[in-house]
């Protein structure tokens, strides 16, 4: 994978709100793009703990992208961060049922 070619934004002496606001976009961004493991990497490098909203942003291009396994790894952060959410569970769920082709209600079928 190609190294990031821009700075963090800590390093430059923002403040946490701007620096949070940057980092956000920037992985709206990296989502968007498909290149969910390079935003899952900037998420874990980055020096405080990433908020629920980067960590839904993951979650949610993992679903569009349908990326099972990245997808489990990022639903059990969000639920460390944010035990409460259903929405990991409901990713889960999504991403299951389009990879094994079943409902998530016909599972219990014989």
């Amino acid at each position: 994978m190609k190294e990031w070619p821009y700075s963090c934004p800590w390093k430059e002496g923002m403040g946490l709100h701007q620096a949070m606001s940057i980092m956000l976009a920037l992985m709206d961004l990296l989502c968007r793009d498909g290149r969910l493991d390079q935003a899952l990497n900037v998420a874990e490098s980055m020096p405080c703990e990433p908020g629920s909203l980067i960590w839904e942003s993951i979650l949610h291009s993992c679903l569009i992208h349908g990326d099972l396994k990245l997808s489990e790894r990022v639903a059990e952060r969000l639920m460390e961060s944010e035990p409460e959410s259903s929405l990991p569970y409901l990713v889960l769920a999504r991403i299951n049922e389009g990879v094994n082709g079943r409902l998530w209600f016909e599972l219990r079928k014989p």
